[in-house]
């Protein structure tokens, strides 16, 4: 035994990926609900906790938003032109290894 220690499998990082990604959307619409939810709330006064919850939420959006969406839009667009064929999708240099190509490299 070598004993190297072997990370995640591609499916694992993949799996965690969209778990993470659900999580971020989950707290987004989540705030947002909290947002529209106690937007008339019965107010009391200057050391409000519900209001002091509201702004840090807005805050919370806007950072959020400010971070996550140009990404997502760029992401988008390199989508919508690679399906249009404006952007040739690169092929898969990994299915046309000399190995995979049953190559003899011995000289």
């Amino acid at each position: 035994m070598s004993g190297r220690c072997r990370g995640p499998s591609r499916h694992g990082r993949r799996l965690a990926a969209l778990l993470l990604g659900a999580l971020l959307l989950l707290s987004l619409l989540l705030s947002a609900a909290f947002v529209l939810a106690e937007q008339h709330h019965h107010c009391t006064g200057e050391h409000c906790e519900i209001c002091a919850a509201i702004t840090h939420t807005v805050a919370f959006l806007k950072a959020e938003a400010s971070v996550s969406l140009p990404p997502v839009f760029a992401l988008v667009a390199i989508l919508a032109l690679a399906l249009s064929g404006v952007v040739p999708v690169l092929p898969d240099v990994a299915a046309r290894s000399p190995v995979s190509l049953r190559v003899k490299l011995s000289d």
